[in-house]
């Protein structure tokens, strides 16, 4: 399986064992930024008519949706401070709290880069991949908190539903973890 670390994390694919737990040879899989780059490696590779089976986003960045005073107040922001930009990036999709329960989930961050979120920012999603994945056969799942502060569920729901089975968690954040 190749899999895709959100924006400022390395190394979390451990927190989604639950969800990657039967993933093969020939899937892809992503966390929040990371699923935008495993949708474009998957439809990449299906162009090129490499075998994918399975591509699946785990609480998919949608803020490309956002409007450009937004975006660009972030990446201002970022470099700007960018150690405070992360701390409270973090903080905002609740990895803060996740860190009070368990502090060595702090080896799964990184300063991130003002590349990487400008990516994640101007990238959309675009419904033709999905469905061109589709028509090859790909099986496509999608994992959302309802509960995500970075998403809007109604629209995240009418923009998968119809090239994907979504799975989706009542009360869970971006991290698919209850909030308490």
């Amino acid at each position: 399986m190749v899999y895709f670390s959100g924006f400022g994390f390395r190394g979390e694919r451990g927190l989604f064992a639950w969800i990657l737990k039967d993933c093969g040879d020939y899937d892809m899989a992503g966390f929040s930024y990371g699923a935008l780059k495993a949708l474009e490696c998957a439809y990449g590779k299906a162009k090129e008519g490499q075998r994918v089976q399975k591509l699946m986003l785990i609480s998919p960045c949608m803020l490309a949706l956002k409007p450009p005073a937004f975006k660009r107040l972030q990446v201002l922001s970022y470099k700007k401070d960018p150690k405070g930009y992360m701390q409270t990036f973090f903080k905002n999709i609740g990895w803060a709290d996740m860190l009070q329960k368990n502090s060595n989930l702090e080896n799964y961050t990184h300063l991130g880069s003002a590349e990487d979120l400008e990516d994640l920012l101007y990238t959309p999603l675009d419904p033709k991949k999905l469905e061109f994945l589709q028509s090859k056969g790909v099986c496509v799942e999608v994992f959302l908190g309802l509960a995500d502060p970075l998403l809007e569920p109604k629209e995240a729901l009418g923009f998968f539903k119809p090239h994907a089975c979504v799975w989706q968690f009542k009360g869970y954040g971006h991290f698919l973890q209850e909030n308490s």
